[in-house]
């Protein structure tokens, strides 16, 4: 896949009526949408080719969507794949749980807000083709010798130019996310992201994580490590003190060029997780 080519995106949802609405919602010259009736229909698209996300609907006739996220995440070739959940149905307490149980970075009622929508798939593709291109382009450096500086040059700045459309674009999401190359310095932090680092993004650019200004607990610089020893996405759970005052899922995504770390606001699941243990606790004779 190269850069100018649409990323894989897989839609899961027994109506044909919402896979229409989804396939209007996500219209995009980038994106090749694939669509998926059934869960079975879906295990195979997963099997034949790769994804950059699962958008998959909750109730469907014979599997629940819970039941098929769990066995992709079992799956060693599909288990890094994000998975949002769409529901009509929606129980507060039962669906949040067993969504994010099942490894979901996501959760959206339906009817789906368009452009809530394009914006958190938008997060994910980008992350996908960030990846991809720069493990491509590594390569192709360390293949390249010294009569082919022009080439490196012109690849180079087409990078830069991915690089700064992709920093526009992260700056307007709410959710934080962090860049970091091999050494654990910041390559980008968006105005969320920086905050729960305790600075601002011009503070922490080409700092290193494990120094000053950025704050990082010993929970959460376990999960870094360890994501960048396995060469695998991990995701865990960190509660940010005040000023913060929020739990949020850290999804760390490592590559040839570092780690990206993308932080979504689950304070909502965890407290309903508080909610249903203080019944449990009430109903116990």
């Amino acid at each position: 896949m190269t850069s100018h080519e649409p990323v894989n995106i897989l839609i899961v949802d027994d109506e044909p009526a919402n896979l229409v609405v989804l396939e209007t919602v996500l219209d995009d010259p980038g994106y090749r949408l694939v669509r998926a009736d059934s869960p079975d229909q879906a295990l195979l698209a997963l099997v034949q080719e790769e994804f950059a996300l699962l958008i998959l609907d909750i109730r469907m006739p014979g599997m629940t969507g819970f039941e098929l996220a769990q066995m992709i995440k079992e799956r060693k070739k599909t288990a890094g794949v994000p998975i949002i959940f769409l529901t009509a149905y929606y129980d507060r307490d039962q669906h949040v749980l067993e969504g994010y149980g099942t490894g979901a970075v996501d959760f959206l009622n339906k009817p789906v807000n368009p452009a809530v929508l394009r914006s958190k798939v938008s997060v994910f593709v980008e992350l996908h083709r960030q990846s991809r291109a720069l493990s491509r382009a590594n390569q192709e450096l360390r293949d390249l010798n010294q009569t082919l500086e022009q080439r490196v040059a012109e690849r180079t700045e087409a990078l830069h130019r991915a690089d700064r459309q992709l920093r526009e674009m992260m700056g307007s999401i709410t959710d934080g996310l962090l860049m970091l190359d091999r050494e654990w310095r910041f390559t980008y932090a968006n105005e969320r992201g920086a905050r729960l680092m305790g600075a601002s993004p011009e503070e922490l650019d080409g700092t290193c994580l494990w120094q000053p200004p950025a704050r990082v607990s010993e929970h959460s610089a376990g999960w870094y490590r360890r994501a960048r020893e396995e060469g695998r996405t991990l995701s865990f759970d960190e509660y940010f003190p005040e000023p913060v005052d929020k739990w949020f899922q850290c999804h760390c995504y490592p590559s040839e060029a570092g780690l990206s770390i993308y932080f979504l606001d689950v304070t909502e699941r965890r407290e309903v997780d508080v909610r249903r243990e203080r019944l449990f606790a009430a109903a116990e004779p």
